[in-house]
């Protein structure tokens, strides 16, 4: 068995929220341009988003709401 192969199986024992951090670990070291700021960013949407939920500002739909209207708006059964 290859390292590689180990490492995989290794992975995959290890539970969901430390397989995110590491995934999210490795796709960062992939990506030569990655960008701290770009990461602040995208938290910085989160959050803000997250504080218009909670203030009332807009209202959640289920993922299948949405995905049910963006089938019927192209035109495919869903």
């Amino acid at each position: 068995m290859s390292k590689l192969e180990q490492v995989e199986i290794e992975a995959m024992e290890l539970p969901t929220p430390q397989r995110a951090r590491l995934a999210h670990k490795l796709i960062a070291s992939l990506d030569a341009s990655f960008d701290e700021r770009c990461e602040q960013a995208w938290l910085e949407e989160a959050k803000r988003r997250d504080a218009e939920l909670a203030d009332g500002k807009v209202v959640a739909r289920s993922a299948e709401e949405v995905l049910r209207n963006a089938y019927r708006r192209i035109g495919c059964p869903g």
